[in-house]
């Protein structure tokens, strides 16, 4: 059986750390833990296995996502089973459509983060967002969350800053969202 690794992260990918977020989560193992040195991370991290995900402090791990659909995105649907994922410890901001986007996936925990300034992409005169991804069925109103949780269950979203987005913490009727705090 297989020990769980720590990888890292810092923005310069010095002593054995990866630059990115996104490429540390390529390489890690299911139930690897990915710690993040203080920094800004100009990337949408996807996250299709089970992980633990830490940032060293919300005030300063950064996740901009200026330009890019989502900060951070849990991706159950691409990945059927997914389970047991933690995010702790970043600010994400800027997403075009959400800072952290998890679709069908367990036991998730999105804890102590600070998550401000998304939806930047919506239209002011019609709530829409250009580009949004398939899986929205059409809601083109139903983008800029905070937290947006599709088909999520036994999971906690706690202790979290969510303020400045287009809206804050949605539990989307396209998928069962069930038994979350």
């Amino acid at each position: 059986m297989a020990v769980a690794a720590t990888l890292c992260v810092n923005p310069g990918g010095s002593k054995g750390c990866f630059a990115t977020i996104g490429s540390a989560v390529a390489a890690a193992s299911p139930k690897d833990t990915i710690n993040v040195a203080a920094g800004t991370y100009k990337e949408d991290v996807i996250v299709g296995k089970s992980l633990s995900l830490i940032g060293a402090n919300q005030n300063n791990t950064i996740i901009d996502a200026t330009g890019l659909s989502n900060g951070v995105y849990i991706d159950g649907l691409d990945n059927p089973g997914l389970s047991s994922v933690v995010v702790t410890g970043f600010t994400v901001k800027n997403a075009n459509f959400e800072r952290i986007l998890v679709t069908n996936a367990s036991f998730v925990t999105v804890w102590g983060d600070i998550v401000t300034n998304n939806g930047v992409n919506l239209e002011p005169s019609f709530p829409a967002c250009p580009g949004i991804p398939d899986f929205e069925t059409g809601e083109d109103f139903d983008c800029g969350e905070g937290v947006h949780l599709i088909g999520v269950d036994h999971s906690t979203v706690a202790n979290n800053t969510v303020a400045n987005n287009a809206g804050g913490i949605l539990s989307d009727d396209t998928g069962q969202t069930h038994e979350t705090w």
